[in-house]
């Protein structure tokens, strides 16, 4: 079992054939219980994933930058939220020097958390607390 989604398929044939409990399925395989419970919060995006499959095997020596080009001509667009800084920024800026712009914040944000040795806050979720 390599993939998270392995062990949970193990761990739900465990507490069904044998009738114990999630907590002791998990101690038997040696699994965290955490990984197990996890559910993804991340967008559904199949229909993009298999468009670009399908431009891949028809253009076969087209790279990840052509294969991007040949999405947005087909109308497939990754949107950023409207109102965040990062689309505020874009609307001034080139994307490149936004692109370093958002490294440059990361790299910040990456040393004060090892330099105080703190956690990371979701700023949507601490501007709520």
């Amino acid at each position: 079992m390599v993939t998270p989604a392995a062990r949970r398929e193990a761990v739900a044939h465990l507490c069904e054939a044998h009738q114990v409990s999630q907590r002791r399925a998990c101690a038997a395989l040696g699994t965290d219980r955490s990984s197990v419970r996890y559910r993804s919060v991340r967008p559904d995006d199949t229909d993009l994933r298999q468009a670009m499959k399908a431009v891949a095997a028809e253009r076969r020596r087209f790279g990840y930058r052509r294969v991007h080009v040949m999405l947005e001509r087909q109308g497939w667009q990754r949107t950023i939220p409207e109102g965040s800084w990062l689309a505020r920024m874009l609307a001034r800026k080139p994307w490149m020097l936004v692109a370093i712009a958002l490294a440059n914040k990361m790299a910040r944000q990456i040393w004060a958390m090892l330099t105080t040795d703190e956690d990371y806050r979701d700023p949507a979720l601490a501007g709520a607390a």
